[in-house]
């Protein structure tokens, strides 16, 4: 049953989007984990200690990477043309730049901006000393700073958990349906929120408490994140638009192609078993028009040869019979 097919070819590309979208969403922090390392040796002061990277990475974001798994497609998910086993990679140069070079500078430049946007930053990066030097006031200010960076960074996340999780279709029109991503979200929350205001945990990751407004300023990665992501999957989408108007246009020949096979497997399941593809053929039915014998299943005769062989028969019984007839009347 070709309808059978058709599930595994949507599972498949449902398998093989998850994982792409998993590897998406896990890159799209590197680029502002690394760039505080950097960033010190142009006597910039500390931004993100290591203890944080390990909190984002292993007590964070892995587990919403593989809540990717139980994603339900997308609409287009089967109207789009498929991958070249060869051609097109997995994990190729569009790929990572779109997690290096466009949701990781985007999230870059708001938790730098976030980070000297708290007091003393910009007076400690122009007159940069070792962090030993610092006064209690200046290492306070410094250890907030980070929190603010962590805090910027986790709501950056987010916003790429959000917006990842469609490739074209907007967000609003999909919606939230995994709810084990929803609830990895909200742990991930919940943990950044412990890790800022609990006392304990400050001392682990030298992170400081930071008041209402700053945490309402760290959201704005997070909603500037979706609605830049909205914005392309909106032009994408036009694009495809316009390109399927066209004669010979790909998204539009395969929507075709899989309506095709979708209308011969239904056809294939109602049709005589021996007829092609599922299909009755034209001599056949002109055949059962006619009235013609049909076979000893009772499907229709579809090979002329047979047809005259069978009408051969009662011609012979018709002539014989005329010509009886005509020989009582003689006599």
């Amino acid at each position: 049953n070709l309808l059978s097919v058709v599930a595994g070819i949507e599972q498949g590309r449902l398998c093989s989007e998850n994982l792409r979208k998993s590897v998406l969403y896990t890159l799209c922090s590197k680029v502002p984990q690394a760039l505080p390392t950097f960033a010190q040796l142009f006597g910039v002061p500390t931004a993100l200690s290591a203890a944080q990277v390990l909190l984002i990475d292993i007590g964070t974001d892995i587990w919403t990477a593989i809540a990717y798994g139980c994603q339900p497609g997308e609409m287009s998910l089967m109207s789009t043309p498929p991958r070249h086993p060869k051609k097109d990679k997995m994990v190729n140069q569009r790929m990572l730049f779109f997690s290096f070079g466009y949701v990781g500078i985007i999230q870059s430049l708001l938790c730098w901006g976030m980070f000297f946007f708290m007091p003393k930053m910009i007076e400690l990066t122009q007159h940069p000393k070792d962090a030993g030097e610092y006064t209690d006031e200046e290492e306070t200010a410094n250890h907030t700073a980070m929190t603010m960076y962590y805090w910027t960074l986790v709501m950056g996340q987010v916003g790429a958990a959000l917006a990842t999780t469609t490739t074209l279709q907007s967000l609003f029109v999909y919606g939230l349906p995994n709810m084990w991503l929803n609830i990895c979200i909200v742990l991930e929350l919940l943990l950044a929120i412990a890790v800022i205001y609990v006392p304990q945990l400050n001392d682990w990751f030298g992170t400081r408490p930071l008041t209402h407004r700053e945490l309402t300023l760290g959201t704005v990665a997070m909603v500037t994140i979706v609605a830049v992501e909205e914005v392309r999957k909106y032009m994408a989408r036009s694009s495809m638009a316009q390109n399927s108007e066209q004669p010979g246009g790909r998204a539009r020949h395969s929507t075709r192609a899989a309506q095709a096979l979708l209308a011969d497997s239904h056809q294939g399941g109602a049709s005589p078993k021996g007829s092609p593809k599922g299909r009755e053929s034209p001599k056949s039915s002109k055949m059962q028009e006619l009235g013609s014998p049909a076979s000893g299943a009772g499907e229709a005769t579809t090979d002329p040869t047979t047809a005259a062989a069978a009408a051969a028969p009662a011609t012979t019984a018709d002539a014989s019979s005329s010509n009886t007839n005509n020989n009582s009347n003689n006599n």
